[in-house]
């Protein structure tokens, strides 16, 4: 290995880079051990550490993660170990990881510092020629690889810098979203089941003692914010100009959390913000913790008067704001006006503000995991696929695929509310309060399923027999069941 790629490793991503020609290496090594790699296309050939074949063809439909490292560089152990916790979702989630050695001339070496460290990834080695990494042009020493179920790299970092405090988590995270593993806030509603929210203590800006048991009986909505965020400033405006502004009379009540230092700096941006609810000063993050392990903000839950938190929003955007005020309007016990319309389709989450047992029994669904299924397998751009795996494809008031003007070829973009297969797929747009016809008729119905469970896709489909699954008949059942059990229905 020459001088600039022992001292230098940065990862570009340029995959137009990536060559077609197949590459193939050989040398014998001091530990007798023989590496051959070879590429051809996205199929990729080398060897374990133990001598075993590596093949990509073995992993064919799996997302693979590749750590490239020198087990020599301060970094390496960082971040195999990281990638190591993720382990344990490799199988939920249809993804392996490899850690890739260049240690090509030290196997000996290699295999002590293995064991030396409990490292137990598989390790793949790179040859002489650094076939692998030059293949995703890879230039630092540590740095690592995602691939997509059909081995295309699709994210990646470009230089591994970690290895600093709470750099596990960034990692962590930055990983699982790429992979769509869900995992849930301390406080985040599941399933239907909504925690009670811990009676924190806390010091406002002004310096008051409040406690969140004072708001009993008050809807309160705790808003994470940083004064520099420009979409935290976005949410400000609205619940300061707009939702506070309506509803505090009624029994709504705001409280701020501002989780950094509120230096002279940060002040004078709170200050022309002319708020008037309480903003509470979390230095150390003790009451972010106990809400929240994200690392974003606006980030938002709300409280119900019994103490229950029954809504978490990570990040904000203005289209989001009727499905606050109709979340809050139910909770003050107000009249909620439907916000359906006949003109476009409407998130899921909008029928479940009134319709909540309804809308538990669908989360527990394959209909509410079918976006999942093709993240998973990487075919979230696939027409044929996104069309029942998704609400509103090719409906002239949903979403359609969208044209490359220079290329003449289409792509698909599913829209935020669009994915999973939701209520207004059975109960057509705006359901009952807004479509004149009976969606759930017995023979509708079958064609809707039947459009989808075809016998190439559901060979097996029993329309009688699965209806009752999705129907939300169970739903009585399920709302005494454990947050473990629910869980199991959605496993099976």
């Amino acid at each position: 290995m020459n001088k600039t790629l022992t001292m230098i490793f940065c990862l570009l991503f340029l995959l137009v880079g990536c060559s077609d020609v197949e590459k193939t290496e050989e040398k014998t090594l001091p530990a007798s051990l023989a590496i051959k790699t070879s590429i051809q296309g996205d199929h990729i050939l080398s060897s374990f550490v133990d001598g075993t074949q590596f093949d990509t063809n073995d992993y064919k439909e799996k997302r693979l993660l590749l750590g490239f490292f020198n087990y020599k560089n301060k970094d390496a152990t960082h971040m195999l170990k990281t990638l190591q916790k993720l382990k344990q979702y490799e199988s939920k989630y249809n993804f392996k990881i490899f850690g890739v050695s260049i240690n090509y001339n030290d196997i000996e070496g290699l295999k002590a510092y293995l064991k030396e460290n409990n490292i137990v990834l598989p390790i793949v080695l790179e040859g002489p020629a650094l076939a692998i990494a030059e293949k995703y042009k890879l230039e630092n020493e540590v740095a690592f690889v995602g691939l997509d179920a059909k081995h295309k790299a699709f994210f990646g970092v470009k230089k591994y810098i970690f290895v600093r405090p709470g750099g596990e988590q960034q990692l962590t995270d930055y990983v699982k979203e790429n992979l769509s593993v869900k995992t849930y806030q301390p406080m985040e509603p599941r399933l239907g089941i909504n925690p009670t929210a811990p009676d924190f203590e806390a010091k406002t800006m002004d310096g008051k003692t409040i406690r969140l048991s004072q708001y009993k009986n008050k809807v309160v909505l705790l808003f994470f914010f940083s004064p520099t965020c420009p979409h935290c400033r976005n949410e400000v405006t609205y619940l300061r100009d707009d939702l506070y502004k309506k509803y505090q009379s009624q029994g709504l009540v705001v409280l701020g959390v501002v989780s950094s230092t509120v230096d002279e700096k940060n002040k004078k941006i709170l200050d022309s913000f002319k708020i008037t609810w309480p903003v509470i000063v979390d230095t150390g993050l003790k009451l972010r913790k106990q809400f929240s392990h994200n690392r974003s903000v606006p980030e938002n839950f709300i409280i119900d008067k019994a103490g229950k938190v029954v809504f978490h929003a990570p990040g904000y955007a203005a289209r989001f704001n009727d499905l606050y005020e109709l979340k809050v309007r139910k909770l003050l016990g107000l009249k909620t006006d439907v916000s359906l319309s006949d003109k476009h389709f409407t998130n899921a989450q909008h029928c479940g503000v009134c319709h909540e047992d309804e809308y538990m029994a669908w989360s527990l669904t394959s209909h509410a995991q079918a976006w999942e299924t093709l993240s998973l397998k990487s075919e979230t751009g696939n027409e044929a696929c996104v069309a029942c795996h998704t609400t509103g494809f090719n409906h002239v008031k949903g979403y359609k695929p969208i044209e490359n003007t220079k290329t003449g070829k289409t792509f698909v973009r599913v829209p935020y509310n669009m994915t999973q297969v939701q209520c207004e797929v059975c109960h057509g747009l705006g359901g009952p309060h807004v479509t004149k016809e009976n969606p759930m008729a017995a023979q509708t119905i079958k064609k809707t399923c039947l459009a989808c469970h075809t016998e190439k896709w559901s060979p097996d489909f029993d329309l009688e027999k699965l209806l009752p699954l999705v129907n939300h008949s169970r739903k009585e059942e399920i709302k005494g069941m454990t947050l473990e059990q629910r869980e199991t229905l959605i496993e099976n």
